[in-house]
């Protein structure tokens, strides 16, 4: 297992970006940094959209004969997506203290695929990921602890009475074992290097719940599949 420390900052800057492109698409970044003696602060958002209207091809389903064949323009494509990321640290004396939060969004059309489009289907989903931590460094010890996960499965990484343990979303799939199992997935993938898995024992009384591993859109000018995986315990139909 590998964790990963965010940036601290190390002077106070801040820094702005946009961009810009073809069918309305733009992008716009902020990052922030500041220190001032035992706080730090560092911070970034940013936006993208598009109406991704392009023009296409309307076969109107007669493939092999272009006589009826139309140029029209993608309606419903449009999308927003928006990000932001704080990292505050406040340090006094041999104590610190940090809160790191992650948000990331999206919303936006399904234009459909083929003849079967869709002007009215629209989806907003949003992601969102807190932490905080205290530390405090004795004397004469270093305030770091490392250790290697060497357990087979996620059942044998937790024991009652622990909190959630969290590792990359794909580290555990399919070697859960009896746990309760939350998932927080970037883009809606398991295999992404920020998609992250929460492990926690069972209490008493307590059985497994479904838990959703992938949720992916792939869309492409001739069709649209949605990919799914969800993990059960159980023999009931999941909704």
């Amino acid at each position: 297992m590998v964790r990963l420390v965010p940036r601290a900052a190390t002077g106070s800057s801040v820094a702005l970006s946009a961009t810009a492109g073809r069918f309305g698409t733009g992008r716009g970044l902020v990052d922030a940094t500041v220190h001032d003696g035992g706080f730090t602060l560092t911070s970034s958002f940013g936006a993208f959209s598009s109406r991704q209207d392009f023009r296409y091809v309307d076969d109107r389903g007669t493939r092999f004969d272009p006589s009826d064949d139309r140029t029209l323009r993608q309606r419903n494509a449009d999308v927003v997506q928006r990000h932001a990321f704080v990292h505050a640290r406040y340090v006094l004396g041999r104590s610190r203290l940090d809160l790191v939060g992650l948000s990331v969004g999206r919303s936006g059309g399904f234009p459909g695929s083929g003849l079967r489009r869709t002007e009215a289907a629209r989806a907003t989903t949003a992601q969102n990921l807190a932490s905080l931590a205290y530390a405090y460094a004795r004397e004469g010890r270093r305030p770091v602890r490392l250790s290697a996960l060497t357990a087979r499965t996620a059942a044998e990484a937790v024991h009652a009475g622990e909190g959630w343990l969290i590792v990359p979303a794909a580290h555990f799939v399919g070697r859960e074992g009896e746990v309760m199992t939350r998932t927080w997935l970037h883009e809606g993938d398991e295999r992404n290097a920020f998609s992250l898995a929460a492990y926690r024992a069972l209490r008493a009384g307590e059985t497994p719940g479904p838990v959703l591993y992938r949720n992916r859109l792939l869309e492409t000018p001739a069709r649209m599949r949605r990919e799914l995986q969800v993990r059960t315990w159980g023999t009931q139909p999941v909704r």
